[in-house]
């Protein structure tokens, strides 16, 4: 499955959705900054989403006697630079290093600020990631240029995105999305998008002061590069998008070895998890249901794989298959818990983006 794609229709998923969930009831949207301290030294930074509705990441801060280790950098510099403010309020001590967990941009684009306000700054990232770095982050501010222009030039003309004359709400809804990307670009005109500076192929430890920090691949999951982040004397893990509260991000990846990962996960001995979005975990129970869901939906698509074949038209069939095979009222009532928002972003992209990846990797073996 193609990740930018999947990229877009997450923004536009959440885009869509309402400001906030009903009391009490977590939700796939994110309207506030939080700081939480998770253990000694160890803070959980939680964002917004960006003005666009884009998700920005968690960013987790472990901080040792010499140096401070980063995990995650956010999406929009400004929350970058927030976080770099917050963290010199903490500690006295420099981030010495950032770990992108895998290369989706809210979860790095912050880097250049990071690298700006602490010189010799290493970034780490897995291979696979680095180089899907490399290749993203050109495309993306390329790519945003190009689509800002041909949305202005639609607004100045009153037409809608077929060339046919808008209607005043289509037109006012078109200018608001434009100053919404007018005011993401002023951040990033004059920006440097920064890559990784230190990639790893196999586990290695850094020692923080006082504190060992492991950096872990697992195998691949959500993406083909995603790392973790393992401090063993606070039993805390992050997991980034491996795992993401309430809903998890299913759409795209290698769901059995997602799962895979989970479950490595699962037993280690850890009792703080630190998902790529949303709410800290402090125990396995919402990892093992994320890995239960993708192995039951993964074995009724390599299934119906054979029944069905490779087309991608057959698609929806095998969607029906797997519908019809397990019970997907109480998988989306234990993601959702009945939220309106949650159940529309688990209907139109964890559920269905999980059978088209599960059918992608069946069909490339």
């Amino acid at each position: 499955m193609r990740l930018a794609p999947v990229l877009l229709s997450l923004g536009l998923a959440l885009g869509q959705l309402a400001a906030q969930a009903p009391s009490g009831v977590p939700s796939v949207r994110s309207t506030e900054r939080s700081a939480t301290k998770v253990a000694e030294g160890i803070y959980v930074i939680r964002h917004p989403d960006a003005p666009n509705g884009f998700p920005q990441g968690n960013t987790t801060v472990v901080i040792g006697s010499r140096s401070v280790l980063v995990v995650d950098s956010d999406y929009m510099p400004s929350s970058a630079r927030e976080d770099i403010a917050q963290i010199k309020q903490w500690t006295d001590k420099p981030v010495r290093y950032l770990v992108n967990t895998h290369w989706h941009f809210d979860h790095t684009f912050g880097n250049g600020a990071y690298a700006a306000a602490f010189p010799g700054l290493d970034i780490i990232a897995h291979v696979e990631t680095a180089t899907q770095m490399v290749g993203w982050n050109a495309a993306w501010r390329k790519g945003f240029v190009e689509r800002n222009a041909a949305l202005k030039q639609r607004v100045e003309a009153g037409v809608d995105a077929a060339g046919k004359p808008a209607g005043d709400s289509a037109r006012a809804a078109a200018k608001r999305q434009l100053e919404t990307r007018e005011r993401i670009w002023s951040e990033f005109e004059h920006y440097q998008i920064t890559d990784p500076t230190l990639r790893f192929d196999r586990d290695f430890q850094i020692d923080l002061g006082n504190r060992t920090v492991w950096i872990k691949y697992l195998g691949r999951g959500n993406t083909t590069g995603d790392a973790v982040v393992y401090v063993p004397d606070a039993k805390l893990i992050a997991t980034g998008d491996l795992l993401v509260h309430p809903v998890p991000y299913l759409a795209g990846g290698h769901p059995a070895e997602l799962a895979a990962g989970l479950e490595t996960i699962g037993r280690m001995d850890v009792s703080t998890i630190v998902p790529g979005h949303g709410e800290i975990q402090r125990d396995k129970a919402f990892l093992r249901s994320v890995a239960e869901f993708i192995r039951i939906v993964v074995a009724q698509v390599d299934k119906d794989f054979f029944t069905y074949g490779t087309s991608w038209g057959n698609v929806a069939k095998i969607k029906e298959s797997v519908t019809a095979a397990i019970d997907l009222p109480g998988w989306r009532q234990r993601f959702t818990k009945g939220d309106p928002d949650n159940a529309s972003f688990f209907d139109n992209f964890t559920y269905p983006g999980l059978i088209e990846a599960a059918y992608a990797v069946a069909w490339g073996r």
